[in-house]
């Protein structure tokens, strides 16, 4: 095998790896969900998996592809915005759901959050860096700091509101990485409820 079709399939099974599901992970799947709350909270877990990939990669534990990057940022930006609010829809709280009632008392809040995801995710999908190989990231995404009283707004003032949220003299790469964590762990923190 040539080296070129090699690094050709290494770069096919490594997004393969990122973009389909595993097994285990659909057996996850809440089977007490139905409808729109079965479809979010299916998703919600795709996108955490595709976040621990993007970790993973950041720290060295899968190989940087530039394509495997780009599908799971593009993926994460796909299904934030809009088509994340929609999967709300007013009266689909309750119990298998994890959903606090405050999404639906404070909507244009989360819709910020949800903007504010698919705006990082997206900056992710256009960003020419690769991880720097010494990641100040935490391993796991959920460690990612919320500041205290942190509200919807950081990324609507461009990278500056991004760097502003993230420690200083991390890379570009990682700081986009802390800026999707940090959006997600501020909206969990807001508006999921405790199990």
């Amino acid at each position: 095998m040539t080296p070129q079709r090699s690094r050709i399939t290494l770069g096919a099974v490594l997004v393969a790896a990122i973009v389909l599901p595993s097994g285990q992970d659909m057996a996850r799947a809440h089977s007490d969900a139905q409808g729109v709350v079965k479809e979010r909270m299916e998703m919600m877990e795709r996108l955490e998996e595709l976040l621990e990939r993007l970790f993973a990669v950041a720290h060295g534990e899968l190989p940087y592809s530039a394509e495997l990057v780009t599908v799971a940022a593009e993926e994460i930006r796909d299904h934030s915005g809009e088509s994340l609010v929609a999967l709300f829809p007013k009266g689909s709280d309750g119990e298998p759901s994890e959903a606090s009632p405050d999404i639906w008392r404070h909507s244009p809040m989360f819709s910020r959050y949800s903007t504010m995801l698919e705006a990082t995710a997206d900056y992710l999908v256009e960003l020419d860096a690769e991880p720097s190989g010494a990641s100040q990231l935490p391993k796991k995404w959920e460690e990612v700091e919320v500041p205290r009283g942190m509200m919807p707004g950081g990324m609507m003032g461009g990278m500056r509101g991004l760097r502003r949220s993230a420690p200083d003299g991390m890379s570009e790469f990682d700081t986009a990485l802390w800026q999707i964590a940090q959006t997600c762990n501020s909206c969990h923190q807001a508006f999921r409820e405790e199990d």
